[in-house]
């Protein structure tokens, strides 16, 4: 159905869409040439970034919308996509909605704990910062600690990564002191 209000590349596989959390957004997502792709199309003028090759195409693209309206993907292999929401208008008058924070290889592949259900992202001046709660240790499947892991990546790549160790049970929120802060590169 796209392809009737869309040009879409015929030596593509398009794999998945998504919109942002404010629907202004579309990400279009693709495979061509051993690569993912992304093209991040305006939903209100259909005006497009063009697709930008984010990481080597596998089957395992996740993807992930902060409330800011940015955009942050991954391929399951190590390999992050980190863009930022900036809404610049060129001289000529268009508008150039997203830039490219980040792509490439993060260490220890800790784009397997950061991606999944209840990953909070947001950016702000070329950096990114992803939280989530991690799974958990004791062995339960897709099981998620209380503990909240954070990664902050820039244009080099990843610049801090840790744990804040939390009190959180069923029966409220304990407040948590600065020295359960661990863990950090």
């Amino acid at each position: 159905e796209l392809k009737m209000t869309f040009e879409l590349d015929p030596e593509a596989d398009y794999v998945d869409m998504s919109m942002s959390k404010d629907h202004r957004y579309l990400a279009v997502f693709s495979v061509k040439d051993g690569s993912n792709y992304v093209e991040i199309v305006d939903a209100d003028t259909w005006a497009t970034s063009n697709p930008i090759e984010m990481f080597p195409a596998t089957d395992d693209l996740v993807h992930s919308w902060g409330e800011d309206g940015s955009l942050a993907a991954t391929n399951g292999n190590g390999y992050v996509a980190l863009f930022e929401r900036i809404e610049i208008k060129k001289d000529n008058g268009m508008t150039v909605p997203y830039s490219m924070i980040y792509a490439g290889k993060i260490p220890n592949n800790i784009d397997k704990n950061l991606f999944g259900s209840g990953l909070a992202i947001a950016s702000k001046d070329g950096k990114m910062a992803l939280v989530q709660n991690p799974l958990s240790r004791q062995g339960k499947e897709d099981a998620r600690s209380a503990e909240l892991e954070c990664a902050v990546i820039d244009k080099t790549g990843l610049i801090y990564h840790g744990l804040l160790k939390s009190n959180i049970t069923d029966k409220g929120i304990v407040p948590v002191p600065t020295e359960n802060w661990v863990n950090w590169n």
